[in-house]
């Protein structure tokens, strides 16, 4: 067995015969396709999924013998759903805030085949977005929870959180937020030491 998209190490197989002599190996591989596959260092990469057959071949007093050896790929790998930020802030009263809509891949299924999902909430409210929006009527937090599956069953899972807060635009509602109302400043010279003064 051996994952989509990694380096498959084949084993070490020797050939003897009942004098203890050593006789050279041949090894071909092919691929589900049925396309022969390059083998570098007794490793095959791995990029399709279903059955790779490694063909093990010894010629012995003139005639080939060859044993077959069958490798199974699957994909283990969840898609993957990027987004700016999972944290967000916005002034409640917002009638038309544009839901983020995160770039989704796959290290073998298209993103265009992916299946994906969005839910809305607040606290154990569900909201429909229309036409990508949503009305931020309430204070807290709103929660967005993306999903992509992949055409192997793999599924992620992302959640963003939306912190609607009241004020105004330049109030400093959250310490991570925003300095714009209160800046400070530090006027200090190389080996001195200066009190801090307010812009």
């Amino acid at each position: 067995l051996s994952d989509l998209g990694e380096y498959f190490a084949l084993p070490s197989i020797v050939a003897e015969d009942s004098n203890g002599d050593i006789y050279p190996l041949r090894i071909t591989v092919t691929d589900p396709n049925e396309d022969e596959v390059i083998v570098e260092n007794d490793q095959i990469f791995v990029d399709y999924i279903g059955e790779y057959k490694a063909v093990y071949t010894v010629t012995f007093e003139g005639q080939d013998v060859s044993k077959t050896m069958k490798i199974e790929s699957k994909d283990t790998t969840k898609p993957t759903i990027a987004l700016d930020s999972l944290d967000v802030y916005e002034l409640s009263g917002t009638e038309d805030y544009v839901v983020p809509v995160p770039t989704y891949s796959d290290n073998y299924t298209p993103s265009e085949q992916l299946t994906t999902s969005m839910t809305v909430s607040f606290g154990n409210q569900k909201i429909d977005p229309v036409d990508g929006k949503i009305a931020l009527t309430d204070t807290g937090k709103y929660t967005v929870k993306y999903t992509a599956t992949d055409a192997s069953g793999n599924t992620a899972e992302e959640i963003l959180t939306i912190h609607s807060f009241a004020g105004e635009p330049d109030t400093v509602t959250y310490f991570n937020r925003s300095f714009a109302a209160d800046h400070i400043t530090l006027l200090a010279d190389v080996g001195s030491i200066y009190e801090i003064g307010r812009a």
